[in-house]
Order: structure tokens, then C-alpha cells, then sequence
């Protein structure tokens, strides 16, 4: 109940519904049709984007998932998911894996000891929310590439963490 109670401070103005008693459903849509990534057709955006929010799914960080015709993604968070989110969304923040089309990719191979170790790592690095980063990619069995890692961080941007949405 509490955590109900902290996500409800966050998402201040939108309805969290629960259903079947665990999941949290924050009925979003992106600006737009949805989200399209450079270099591709919106076919493979779109199969990108849901690969990413089945492994969400197994994961049981999503209770369920659908895409509307010019509405977008509405991904339905169990609470489990709904609290990676948010931290996940601190994460992405703090270590700017959204400044840049690469900079999750770049992050990621240096924070594993990657070719150039630290050379991608932040002023503000953080080593146990780099750490949590990591674990995050492979509890959910992100393929460490760059469209994926994009993908990744504009879910948790658009559909999850403390994002204000109005």
C-alpha cells in the first residue's frame, strides 16, 4: 500500500487502476503514432518496441500490453514493474543514457569493462546505480545493442518512472 501511495505522488492526476489485486495500469500514449528510430521503417520500430515490452512481459514487469492505431503503446505495470520503472528512470537521469542515440550502447559496454572502460562513464557515475543498470538489462534480457538500449530507455521515459504525464 505503500508504494501504491508513493507512485500515486508521482503520477499525481492520473488514475492507477489495479487489476486482478496486482497491476498497475498506466494508460499512456506517446505524442504521436509513436516512437520512430532513425535508420528504420516504422515496421521494425514498431516490432522493436514490442519485442522490448514482451521481455517486460516475461520479466512480470507488465501485466499486459497493446498498441492502438494512432493512439500508441499502453502498457498495463504489475507493481513490480511500476517500481523498477521508477528507479530505472532515476537511473537514465543521472547517468544521461538519454543524451544521445548511443549513449545507453556507450554506457553500458564501458560500464561492463568494455573496450575503452570509462570513457562513456559521467561526471555523476554512480556504481551501485550503474550496477543496478546492468542488472536491469539482464534481468529483462536486453540484447546489448544500441537500437534495443534506445528502445529501452524511451519506454521507461514515456510509459514508466516518475515522468509527470499530462
Amino acid at each position: 500500500m505503500r508504494l501504491l501511495r508513493q507512485m500515486e505522488e508521482c503520477f499525481i492526476g492520473w488514475p492507477l487502476p489495479i487489476e486482478d489485486g496486482a497491476a498497475i495500469g498506466f494508460h499512456l500514449a506517446p505524442r504521436g503514432l509513436g516512437f520512430k528510430i532513425s535508420g528504420m521503417t516504422d515496421e521494425q520500430s514498431h516490432a522493436l518496441h514490442e519485442r522490448i515490452f514482451e521481455q517486460m512481459l516475461e520479466a512480470d514487469w507488465l501485466a499486459s500490453f497493446s498498441f492502438t492505431n494512432n493512439k500508441g503503446w499502453h502498457p498495463t505495470w504489475t507493481v513490480k514493474g511500476a517500481k523498477r520503472a521508477l528507479e530505472l528512470s532515476r537511473a537514465i537521469s543521472v547517468l544521461g543514457l538519454n543524451r544521445d542515440d548511443r549513449a545507453a550502447l556507450e554506457f553500458t559496454l564501458s560500464a561492463q569493462g568494455g573496450a575503452n572502460p570509462g570513457a562513456h562513464l559521467p561526471a555523476e557515475y554512480d556504481p551501485p546505480l550503474a550496477a543496478r543498470w546492468l542488472e536491469t538489462i539482464a534481468e529483462l534480457g536486453i540484447r546489448i545493442a544500441e537500437d534495443d538500449l534506445r528502445v529501452l530507455v524511451h519506454i521507461i521515459l514515456n510509459w514508466g518512472g516518475s515522468r509527470s504525464h499530462s
